[in-house]
């Protein structure tokens, strides 16, 4: 299977043209349909995704119902299917731009944004009214043709009413800028989700910033989450003030807090303008230069700036009045500084320097400190990091993206012990770490600190004599981080607990009415076991739904959960099966059950890899 194809290549009776454009999903092309002679966008995706049969069946479904949609300002789909290079899309070519490109060239003026955008609103709300959820609303999936026309593309991500954001292995699939709460959470999608994410584009294209222009992605998923929606007419003050509620409704945290319809949001917010002066020709300027994390992602790392080192301004003198007055004020002091002598000393402390590195930022005294270049400690892979030079050693910082679970350090330099290194519990600041005093490769002592951050953490690492690492501790403890979601170390135990309460009660059940299921005489009362264990099943899904896991135990919690879901439903059919006394149906039932709970198995697994004592099975 290719990655890409060549112009004159064909696929499944088109002749490729030229390459459109491409992304984590696959690739686009201009092509001539041999058949009919028409020219369309072929949209052929990735390898990995054509090899997952349950992408394939959902892939399937979905292009049946969007080929349905006949609306004005949706992309037609032409034809869907499978080839020798994987799966495909045949799609209607929209010549012209898209929606990112106008807010980036800074000549959108707001009533063409509102036009563009109200006929966007109308195509969303025909798609939520088949059952179809785009899932990721953007500016680059909004395309505007020579006359001006807008049509809303690419719903390769969309899923039905219901489903969750998050995919099997708990990752995340979205635009970071655009997202809603919900989806940030992996809780259940609905059209609100839409909503959400035409508020976001919607906001962009009038205010000319993403609503949360932060400078991580971890900032971003927060900020969605946790953060108020700024004003627009403070951001931009050529808005109107009237604007500032419609877009707050639009963007609200709480799903059931926003807009019905998708139609409504822009309808209010046309009426904003009406209440306000004329808007004129004036365009809407960009007010932020940087492009925001637009694409498509999965599983978000810790996307970082360049490091830093920089020291803190030199404070100004005081004035001459000033100073002469402090003069005489020194001056009468003067005597009674001499009768009590010199039990008093004058402190100066030297100035202080800032080394950032991401989220991440110390603060260090520069009379012994200088920046330096990031020592090499083998397995230690650290992003963008940043490094200080002391007399007898050196600081090395930086954000470690994946680490193992206990340990908080990354797996490669792990490796590179005979035993697993055994960390002490600290603080710095207000970080809980993990301490390690150790001496890898037969290399001088080294001092590493480990705090979570997110799914990885952030690593403070002193190498050199002991008097360098005491002072590299000083350091360490100034750790500040900003925009990153923050962990624990070891397992939460108000979550252990809460968790280990419920599982526990499942556990008993299960025990208990998979007993009675083997001890029942007839069909029916062992229908009823399953049934039993159904309902419970069911209960158990809902209460681990409600849950507020941490980063690290959030992917295994939604497995944990989905498998739960599996299980019951197999119970489901496993009882109807019994009061319909169809064999074939029954191990059907049975088999769903058995993968079902196996993959709750897997999951307990990994959250007993984070320190968590739990099982599932009586």
């Amino acid at each position: 299977m290719k990655t890409m194809l060549r112009p004159g290549e064909t696929i499944a009776g088109y002749r490729v043209e030229d390459v459109l454009g491409g992304g984590g999903m696959g690739v686009v092309y201009r092509a001539t349909q041999l058949s009919l002679g028409r020219t369309v966008a072929l949209k052929v995706l990735a390898p990995h995704l054509s090899a997952d049969s349950d992408f394939r069946e959902r892939f399937r479904r979905e292009a049946e119902l969007q080929a349905r949609l006949e609306h004005p300002h949706i992309v037609t789909v032409y034809e869907a299917g499978e080839s020798e290079e994987g799966l495909y899309l045949a799609l209607r070519l929209i010549q012209g731009t898209d929606l990112r490109r106008l807010i980036d060239s800074g000549s959108l003026r707001p009533e063409r944004a509102l036009r563009l955008l109200a006929q966007i609103a109308s195509a969303l709300d025909s798609a939520h009214d088949t059952g179809l959820i785009h899932r990721d609303l953007k500016p680059q999936n909004i395309l505007v043709d020579e006359r001006d026309e807008a049509y809303l593309a690419d719903f390769g991500l969309t899923k039905s009413s219901g489903s969750r954001g998050l995919t099997q292995s708990g990752t995340y699939v979205g635009s970071l800028d655009y997202a809603a709460p919900e989806q940030v959470r992996g809780e259940p999608f609905t059209p609100a989700a839409d909503v959400y994410g035409l508020a976001a584009v919607l906001y962009e294209s009038l205010v000319g910033e993403v609503p949360f222009p932060r400078d991580t992605e971890a900032a971003v998923l927060y900020a969605h989450i946790s953060e108020p929606v700024p004003r627009p007419s403070a951001v931009q003050p050529t808005l109107p003030a009237a604007l500032d509620p419609v877009l707050a409704r639009g963007l609200a945290k709480a799903p059931a807090e926003r807009y019905g319809s998708a139609g409504e949001l822009v309808r209010d917010a046309q009426a904003a303008f009406g209440a306000s002066p004329p808007l004129g020709d004036a365009a809407i300027p960009p007010t932020n230069a940087r492009r925001r994390f637009g694409e498509t992602i999965v599983d978000p790392g810790l996307r970082r700036r360049a490091p830093v080192v920089v020291l803190e301004p030199e404070r100004k003198l005081p004035g001459l009045p000033v100073l002469l007055a402090a003069a005489l004020v020194c001056a009468g002091l003067a005597v009674v500084g001499f009768l009590l002598g010199h039990s008093r000393t004058h402190v100066s402390h030297p100035p202080l320097g800032v080394a950032v590195a991401g989220p991440l930022s110390l603060r260090f005294p520069t009379d012994r400190w200088r920046p330096a270049r990031p020592p090499r400690v083998r397995g230690l892979t650290l992003e963008n990091p940043v490094a200080l030079g002391g007399p007898n050693g050196v600081l090395l910082a930086g954000i470690a993206p994946s680490t193992k679970a206990r340990t908080l350090l990354p797996a490669s330099f792990v490796r590179t012990f005979e035993k697993q290194p055994s960390g002490d519990r600290v603080r710095l600041g207000t970080h809980p770490a993990l301490r390690y005093r150790v001496r890898p490769n037969h290399a001088r002592a080294l001092t590493l600190y480990a705090v979570p951050a997110g799914l990885g953490s952030a690593v403070v690492a002193c190498r050199g004599n002991a008097d360098t690492r005491r002072r590299c501790e000083s350091i360490a403890s100034t750790l500040v981080l900003r925009g990153v979601l923050n962990g624990t170390v070891g397992p939460d135990p108000r979550y252990a607990g809460a968790l280990g309460g419920i599982l526990s009660r499942i556990a008993r059940v299960r025990r208990a009415e998979r007993g009675g299921l083997a001890k029942a005489k007839s069909a029916g009362e062992r229908a009823g076991h399953a049934e039993v264990l159904a309902s419970a099943l069911a209960t158990t899904e809902a209460q681990i739904a409600s849950l507020q896991p941490g980063p690290r135990e959030r992917a295994a919690q939604h497995r944990l959960g989905s498998a739960l879901a599996h299980a019951r439903d197999g119970y489901v059919a496993l009882a109807a099966a019994m009061r319909a006394g169809d064999r074939t149906a029954y191990l059907g039932a049975e088999r769903r059950v058995v993968r079902a709970e196996r993959a709750a198995d897997d999951a307990v697994r990994s959250l007993r890899t984070l320190g968590y004592p739990v099982r599932v099975r009586g």
